[in-house]
C-alpha cells in the first residue's frame, strides 16, 4: 500500500477517538465557551453534542426563545469572542441521579453580578444542564422590555418556574429561587415564593410529579431536571388573566395556576398555591 494511503486511513481511524478524548478531557470553562458560541450563532448540532439532553429543542424552551428573539442575552456573555470566568464550583448533589453538577458562574455585559450556567458529568465528559440561569433578568437594551425567554406561553412559564425549583431541591437554593422568581408576577409575595421553596426542599415530589412521565412507583424521580418536559392540558382567558391547568402524574386531575399579561409576549404566574396540593404521596398505595 502507497505510503500517503496508509496514512490517510489511520488519520481516518483515529480522528474520531482523538475528537471524543478532547470532548472527556474539557473542562467546565471549556464547554461553558462553546456553549456560549453555539448559542450565539444558532449552531444546533454543536449544542446538540453540548447539552445533557439529546432533545433540548423540545426541554429548554428558554434556550430557545432567547436564541430565537433575543440574541442579544447570548451575545452579552462573549466579549471579543471570550466569555468571561468568575469562579466553577463543581459537588456531588446526590440527588436524581445526579453525581457531579458544576456550576460555572459567568458576567454578562448586561447583569452586574454573574450568572450560573449548571453542567453534569455525562458518559465520561461534562455537558450542559441547564443555561437558564444565564439567560433571565438582565438589563435588556434601550427600548425593549425586560425578557424571560420562551415565558410568552403558559407552558413556557411553568416550565421556568418548575425548573427554578428543580435546582433549589438540587441544594442550589440561590440560582433556583432567581429563575422561579423571574417568571412570577410582581404581586406574588415572598412568603408565596418561599412556601414553593420549602417544598422543594421538604417534599419535592410535588413539584417532580408535574415533569412529564414521572410515577408515584419511582417517587416521581424518573426523570432528568436537566431535560423535562411539562404538559399544560388547556387555558382560560378573559381580557389579561388567565387560568391554566397542568398535568401532574400524581393527581387525577390536572392542576390550576394563574398567569397574567405582563406584555404582548410574556406571561407571569401570579398564583400556584393549587399545584401544590393534593398531590398523591410516593408511598400510597392506588388512589
Amino acid at each position: 500500500m502507497r505510503p500517503d494511503m496508509y496514512l490517510l486511513l489511520t488519520a481516518l481511524i483515529i480522528a474520531p477517538g482523538t475528537t471524543a478524548l478532547a470532548q472527556g478531557n474539557d473542562t467546565p470553562e471549556d464547554v461553558a465557551a462553546r456553549f456560549l458560541t453555539a448559542a450565539r450563532d444558532g449552531d444546533a448540532n454543536a449544542l446538540g453534542q453540548l447539552m445533557a439532553d439529546g432533545d433540548w429543542e423540545k426541554t429548554h424552551p428558554i434556550l430557545v426563545a432567547a436564541m430565537e428573539r433575543h440574541p442579544w442575552i447570548l451575545e452579552s456573555y462573549l466579549v471579543g469572542g471570550e466569555v468571561d470566568l468568575q469562579e466553577v464550583v463543581e459537588r456531588s448533589p446526590d440527588a436524581l441521579g445526579i453525581e457531579n453538577l458544576a456550576r460555572v458562574m459567568l458576567r454578562s455585559t448586561r447583569a452586574d453580578t454573574a450568572r450560573p450556567l449548571y453542567l453534569v458529568w455525562v458518559d465520561g465528559g461534562w455537558k450542559v444542564g441547564t443555561p437558564t440561569g444565564l439567560l433571565v433578568a438582565l438589563s435588556p437594551p434601550e427600548g425593549e422590555v425586560k425578557p424571560v425567554p420562551g415565558s410568552g406561553t403558559a407552558r413556557g412559564a411553568f416550565h421556568a418556574f418548575l425548573e427554578g425549583l428543580y435546582l433549589a431541591s438540587l441544594g442550589e437554593t440561590h440560582a433556583g429561587t432567581a429563575i422561579t422568581r423571574s417568571v412570577l408576577h410582581e404581586s406574588v409575595t415572598d412568603s408565596a415564593l418561599q412556601m414553593a421553596l420549602g417544598h422543594a426542599e421538604q417534599e419535592p415530589y410535588v413539584l417532580y410529579s408535574y415533569a412529564e412521565g414521572t410515577s408515584t412507583e419511582q417517587g416521581y424521580e424518573d426523570f432528568s431536571p436537566f431535560g423535562f418536559q411539562v404538559v399544560v392540558t388547556r387555558q382560560e382567558q378573559e381580557d389579561d388573566t388567565i387560568r391554566a391547568y397542568a398535568v401532574s402524574s400524581g393527581a387525577r386531575q390536572p392542576k390550576p395556576f394563574g398567569l397574567v399579561a405582563a406584555n404582548t409576549d410574556q406571561l407571569r404566574i401570579d398564583g400556584f398555591s393549587g399545584l401544590l396540593v393534593g398531590i398523591k404521596e410516593p408511598s400510597e398505595d392506588g388512589w
